[in-house]
C-alpha cells in the first residue's frame, strides 16, 4: 500500500510566525495582505490588523501607488514585543467600525479613511488628487465624499 500524503502536516505551510496556509489551495494575489493583517494575532486570536495607507490605495486601485511595504494599522493600545517583519509598515490609530470594510476576507480601511491617512502621512498632493479622482470615477467614493475630500485636503472647490 502506497503512502498517501493526506496527513495534515503535508498540507500546511508556514507563511510567517503564527500564520499558516493550506498548500492544496492556490496562493491568492491578495495573500500578502491577508498575511499582514493576521500577523499581530500570534497569541492574540481576537487581534486583527487593518490594511491601510498606500496598501489600501493599491488594493482599491486608487492612484498609481505601489508601496514597497504592506501598511497595516493597529489600535494604539496594542504592543507588539517581537520584531516587525521588514516588509510591514505599522501605523497606530483608533478606527471606527464605519471606517473599516472587508474586501475578500481582508479588513481594510474605507477609501475615504485611506485617502485621509495618506494625506496625513504627507504622501503628496498629486497622489491624493489622483486617488480622489479615481475613487469618484470608479464609484469607490460618492460624489459628496470626493468633493469633501477635495475641499478639506486639497483646498479645492
Amino acid at each position: 500500500m502506497a503512502l498517501q500524503h493526506t496527513d495534515l502536516r503535508f498540507n500546511i505551510e508556514r507563511a510567517s510566525r503564527g500564520v499558516y496556509r493550506l498548500t492544496r489551495f492556490p496562493i491568492s494575489p491578495l495573500g500578502q495582505y491577508m498575511e499582514a493583517t493576521l500577523w499581530p494575532q500570534v497569541r492574540r486570536p481576537d487581534m486583527w490588523a487593518v490594511l491601510s495607507h498606500e496598501s489600501a490605495l493599491s488594493l482599491y486601485d486608487l492612484s498609481d501607488a505601489s508601496p514597497s511595504k504592506v501598511h497595516i494599522t493597529l489600535p494604539p493600545t496594542v504592543r507588539i514585543r517581537r520584531t516587525v517583519p521588514r516588509h510591514l509598515a505599522l501605523h497606530r490609530a483608533t478606527l471606527e467600525a464605519r471606517e473599516v470594510r472587508i474586501v475578500e476576507g481582508i479588513r481594510v480601511t474605507t477609501p475615504e479613511r485611506t485617502i485621509r491617512d495618506v494625506h496625513a502621512d504627507h504622501i503628496g498632493g498629486a497622489l491624493v488628487r489622483q486617488a480622489i479622482s479615481d475613487g469618484r470615477r470608479t464609484g469607490q467614493l460618492t460624489l459628496d465624499q470626493a468633493d469633501r475630500l477635495q475641499r478639506e485636503l486639497l483646498f479645492q472647490r
